[in-house]
């Protein structure tokens, strides 16, 4: 999916959130084809497939009787649950990489210890945490200021808009920020 044309408008239509990932960026030479890896996105996209069209069945069960699709709402998520403790343990968590990110499906800002310039293209590894779910993406940078110039540690506040990424990966973003913002708004209203 191109990202390219959405506007700073239509950038801000994702929702935004802020929130913990496992991130790995890197610059990418205008001459370097994009590495997207491509071992697994035939099995989640058919995961994925799956999940979509059970979920209509079940809300169709639901309708003829609520007590059975109560039944398989549970062992659908029971089932979800074990693919993330599947995955975890298969391409376990670099948790030094682990940072606090402003996150939406269209880009992203985080601190980081290397600057770039305005429009670098990056290509960028996230694991959303806690489902260990990868995605692989390409972004600009939209801007890279100075937090910090100390020598030992510099800080640089970097701004990317996401340009490049499969439609499954768009989604999974798309997901993931809806389920955290409901996870941050259920939390504020038990704590008022």
């Amino acid at each position: 999916m191109n990202l390219n044309n959405l506007t700073g408008a239509e950038r801000r239509a994702f929702f935004r959130i802020n929130d913990t990932v496992i991130v790995d960026v890197s610059e990418q030479s205008e001459t370097e084809q994009p590495i997207m890896p491509t071992g697994d996105q035939q099995q989640r996209a058919q995961l994925n497939t799956i999940q979509t069209v059970l979920g209509h069945l079940i809300e169709k069960i639901n309708h003829q009787d609520r007590e059975i699709g109560r039944a398989m709402r549970l062992m659908d998520e029971k089932l979800n649950l074990l693919m993330q403790q599947l995955e975890a343990k298969l391409s376990p968590a670099d948790m030094s990489k682990a940072r606090e990110v402003n996150l939406s499906a269209g880009g992203m800002a985080l601190v980081n210890s290397q600057q770039y310039p305005p429009k670098t293209s990056l290509r960028v590894a996230l694991q959303l945490l806690p489902s260990m779910v990868n995605v692989y993406l390409q972004a600009k940078v939209i801007s890279c200021k100075t937090i910090s110039d100390h020598k030992e540690e510099p800080a640089y506040l970097l701004r990317m808009a996401f340009t490049e990424m499969n439609e499954e990966d768009r989604n999974t973003l798309v997901r993931h920020t809806l389920s955290r913002q409901a996870e941050i708004l259920r939390t504020q209203k038990s704590s008022v």
